[in-house]
């Protein structure tokens, strides 16, 4: 297995490449909420000139020779690469000589279609079709900045992951994905604070943050995981900020590492690993604390000011 961390763009126009989606993965499912969250992480992202971390793409090479492409198997990261090549074709058409990507037979020719500027097939992929016109309507809107656009793609990476040929990629993916149960805020977190460590020069929070809280909530006296810790954090700090449903507070927690903590892991969890040792040691104030977050991560919290939508992942 072999981690690099690259933009993504030069994934995207890898020369003599097809991505292909496997046939264990589902269709193409971002919606519009997602997209809205990615358009806002690449203006932030160009504003600011600093890197936005995307998450991890795993792939696997085919051995065999294809028409002289050479074939990658996208383990994990379809939908971030999808729309990608939805956004790019729509803002910046014939601009990127982006690599083929393979997708499901019921999505295939609408991102062929749609990344080639060709008319759409008889029975279109429509969500293909409505996230592609999403990102072009953004791009025609008064006031968009062009420029901030173009620096925030720049700064767009990925930590890529190519398996080796004694992994499997169906069990890989299987145990990703959790034998199909949603990942939770604390697996989300982790693998912002794993990928951290891949840059030189970088902190180390995960063996000196995140480790620490993991021992914490399995020490603790009371059943207790870090995604408890994580709501109870949350709903204290930013009791005000509406959530609609529990997809919504890792992207709250995305939002306040850049806006209050400067992007930096190491505070943020600094931040939670004090919060947690009142919360872990005061069972009054955890049980309060903890009926107010099942309602805020709920979407139902009480005596909250919707101030905007958050959007997850």
């Amino acid at each position: 297995m072999q981690i690099t961390q690259q933009p993504i763009l030069e994934v995207l126009v890898a020369e003599k490449t097809r991505y292909v989606i496997p046939v264990f993965q589902r269709v193409y499912s971002w919606t519009s909420r997602q997209c809205e969250e990615l358009w806002d992480d690449i203006m932030r992202a160009g504003k600011a000139g600093e890197e936005h971390f995307m998450g991890m793409v795993l792939f696997m090479h085919d051995p065999e020779a294809h028409g002289g492409f050479t074939q990658v198997d996208v383990i994990d990261g379809q939908q971030r690469m999808t729309t990608m090549m939805l956004l790019l074709s729509a803002v910046c058409p014939g601009e990127f000589a982006l690599a083929p990507l393979v997708l499901s037979e019921m999505d295939r020719a609408t991102l062929e279609a749609l990344v080639a500027g060709d008319g759409l097939p008889e029975e279109p992929a429509e969500r293909l079709v409505d996230n592609y016109l999403l990102f072009a309507k953004k791009a025609e809107e008064p006031g968009f900045d062009a420029g901030s656009f173009r620096k925030g793609l720049g700064h767009l990476v990925v930590a890529s992951v190519m398996l080796g040929a004694e992994d499997s990629p169906q069990l890989v993916f299987e145990s990703l994905n959790s034998k199909g149960m949603a990942l939770t805020t604390a697996d989300r977190v982790r693998n912002l604070v794993v990928a951290s460590t891949l840059g030189d020069g970088q902190q180390r929070p995960y063996e000196q943050r995140w480790l620490p809280l993991e021992e914490q909530a399995a020490q603790a006296d009371a059943p207790t995981t870090v995604t408890d810790i994580l709501h109870a954090w949350l709903v204290e700090r930013y009791r005000s900020v509406r959530i609609f449903d529990p997809g919504d507070i890792y992207g709250l927690f995305k939002m306040r590492l850049r806006d209050e903590f400067d992007g930096s892991l190491d505070r943020a969890l600094a931040s939670v690993a004090e919060f947690s040792e009142r919360y872990l040691s005061d069972a009054e104030y955890r049980a309060e604390v903890d009926e107010s977050a099942a309602e805020w991560a709920a979407g139902k919290p009480e005596k909250s000011v919707s101030e905007y939508k958050l959007f997850g992942d």
